[in-house]
């Protein structure tokens, strides 16, 4: 039996929008982290959970970034990403519309204003994994 596999070699468009992905995470991700206490007045919340999603974002932006930097990777990894920033911006509504968390007005935009931007994300990376080349095929070489 053989074992191919589609490549996407993504375009220089996806790399951006990937990059941008991870640096926005890293943006948020490290001043949860480093100043949640601080945060808790600002946004309400406890201080545990700006850092538990703090903690969250900062692997992933690790992801995201070595992946813009890759020459190929299977399409499911591509619609990962989108599968996963979909879920995290409707889990982001979600959070705010349930009442499960004590947010500020603040921490309501701040949730919601991510939710938001995660949303052009996705639509940026649709865009960019259309924009890049499929079709090559790997797999086991036979002699």
């Amino acid at each position: 039996m053989s074992m191919l596999m589609t490549v996407v070699t993504p375009s220089p468009f996806l790399r951006r929008v990937l990059r941008f992905d991870a640096l926005s995470c890293l943006a948020l991700g490290l001043p949860l982290v480093i100043a949640a206490e601080e945060l808790v007045g600002l946004f309400g919340a406890p201080a545990l959970f700006w850092q538990a999603v703090g903690w969250l974002l900062l692997p992933v932006a690790a992801v995201l970034w070595v992946l813009a930097g890759r020459s190929g990777w299977s399409p499911l990894i591509g619609w990962g990403v989108v599968a996963l920033n979909s879920l995290w911006a409707l889990a982001s509504v979600g959070l705010v519309l349930s009442g499960a968390v004590a947010l500020t007005g603040l921490g309501v935009a701040l949730v919601l204003g991510q939710a938001a931007a995660v949303a052009v994300l996705v639509e940026l990376e649709i865009i960019g994994l259309r924009r890049s080349s499929s079709g090559a095929t790997v797999g086991p070489r036979v002699a």
